[in-house]
């Protein structure tokens, strides 16, 4: 059987926080393994082009999806969903700065909890990624979804095959990679940490990505302080009058 693979090129946003792709329609990425029709692996690759980094080369990552299995305790009435992920940073080793740090993407139902077994990345439910809020699952090289910690995915480095396991509430036998509620998009996050930026896209199964230049956080620090220090002359000018 094929691995369906979804190509998608990031266009380029507006710098900072500003608007996304509107959300194509779901395309009812719904896992399932039983029935005439078990659910095929599948594939979704981020391209963040040079004319939004500035880098010598495009920001490229690829993350799989295969082996879905479901396992139900009827003792603790919970099912065991696990899969193959492998998370790839396809980006060429000319953009040697050029470092994945996280992967998101929603579910439903909710996860009771989930873990992996890779050593690289460590997995986290109900996580924000600055641009694009919410997310239910993340895998992140860093202590959350916001930032790596150094230990990140280099240009040409994989993880190769691991197990992402998500603990679901009853019996379960089918999950929505993507989407957090029935028929909305299935959105999937990438994060990328470099010597000129960060950059967040995210990738709408089945149709495209959009990406944004991430505000680093001593950025963020600064322009803080600097409206701060304006209300407070502003109201001594107050007083003064």
């Amino acid at each position: 059987m094929r691995t369906p693979w979804v190509r998608l090129a990031s266009l380029a946003m507006a710098t900072g926080f500003g608007g996304i792709l509107a959300a194509a329609p779901a395309n009812a990425n719904v896992i399932t393994t039983s029935g005439p029709s078990p659910s095929p692996s599948f594939s979704i690759e981020d391209i963040v082009p040079t004319s939004l980094t500035g880098g010598p080369a495009p920001l490229d990552a690829i993350v799989s999806f295969s082996a879905f299995h479901f396992a139900f305790d009827p003792g603790t009435n919970q099912t065991t969903f696990s899969m193959t992920m492998d998370i790839t940073n396809n980006t060429s080793v000319t953009f040697s700065t050029g470092r994945l740090t996280a992967v998101g993407f929603n579910i439903n139902p909710n996860a009771v909890s989930a873990s992996d077994n890779t050593s690289l990345f460590t997995t986290f439910l109900d996580q924000t990624f600055p641009s694009f809020q919410h997310v239910d699952v993340c895998l992140s090289t860093g202590p959350n979804c916001a930032g790596g910690a150094g230990g990140d995915l280099a240009p040409g480095a994989t993880t190769g095959n691991f197990t992402e396991s998500i603990v679901l509430a009853g019996n379960v036998s089918s999950i929505d990679l993507g989407a957090n509620t029935a028929g909305a998009p299935e959105n999937f996050d990438f994060k990328f940490q470099t010597g000129v930026g960060s950059f967040e896209s995210q990738c709408t199964y089945g149709g495209s990505c959009g990406s944004v230049r991430v505000p680093e956080p001593a950025s963020l620090a600064i322009f803080g302080t600097a409206l701060a220090g304006f209300g407070l002359l502003r109201r001594r000018r107050r007083k003064n009058v």
